[in-house]
């Protein structure tokens, strides 16, 4: 190739690159870093990427619900929808482990394992308003044992979920109730969590799947599940039943 056409073609790219956006046009990679703009101050943010040797802040750029944008605060970006636009995942945190990823707002999970319903148990049927313990009798160390620590500046939450069917039809019936409490019954490690009822039968051909709130305990004795039926003056006036299949223990990191 001579020198003429080899000029004219570098002259073609130029005018090809200027008319695409210039500096400013962003390379379209999947993922991207970026800082939010300084001056930021509401709405979706303007960027700063870390590929701009300008520094000159573009955009706005629309964030995931679960990010709330400040000024300075370094992202991660990944490219979405049909239009590939960049969306802010969240703030580039520092985590024991080194450079790590946060998402303030969001239960990030961190692990789940069966608690009842596995290797061989059997339904769990009870007309009880007051607490039965059912399934194994001693959980050892269900918060402590196998269970990842906490990532730094996280919170640790765990929730429920439990597949049971009962008979009650509302509050004059009473509603079903599960806790984890310590073996040795001195006190309530989730607490008392109420489910919904299921205006069901308790014959082994139906079941509903239910997921109880987040909850908190660094109580970290052995444990022992407990169910009961009861109204909230802690009768069973209609003698309903509750059916219970399995229940899984579920644990999350929460950044506030």
């Amino acid at each position: 190739m001579n020198s003429a056409s080899t000029f004219l073609d570098i002259i073609r790219k130029e005018i090809a690159r200027q008319l695409g956006g210039g500096a400013l046009k962003r390379v379209p990679k999947e993922t991207a870093l970026a800082m939010i703009d300084p001056n930021y101050t509401s709405g979706d943010p303007k960027l700063v990427f870390d590929d701009d040797t300008s520094r000159t802040p573009v955009g706005p750029y629309p964030c995931a619900a679960w990010y709330t944008p400040a000024p300075n605060d370094r992202v991660l970006l990944l490219r979405a929808g049909n239009s590939g636009r960049y969306v802010v995942l969240g703030k580039i945190g520092t985590g024991s482990g080194g450079p790590g990823f946060s998402t303030h707002g969001y239960y990030q999970p961190i692990m789940s394992f069966p608690l009842f319903g596995f290797a061989g148990d059997t339904p769990f049927t009870t007309s009880s308003a007051t607490w039965v313990s059912f399934g194994r009798t001693h959980l050892y160390g269900p918060l402590s044992y196998g269970m990842p620590g906490v990532q730094q500046g996280a919170q640790r939450y765990y929730r429920f979920l439990v597949q049971y069917t009962d008979s009650s039809t509302g509050s004059t019936d009473g509603y079903p109730h599960i806790q984890l409490a310590e073996a040795d019954f001195t006190s309530s490690i989730s607490g008392d969590q109420q489910m919904a009822n299921t205006w069901g039968g308790v014959d082994g051909q139906e079941f509903r799947t239910w997921l109880s709130p987040y909850w908190q305990s660094t109580d970290t004795n052995h444990g022992v599940l407990q169910a009961k039926l009861c109204t909230s003056s802690g009768t069973n006036p209609n003698n309903k039943s509750l059916e219970i299949y399995r229940v899984e223990l579920q644990a999350f990191d929460y950044w506030p």
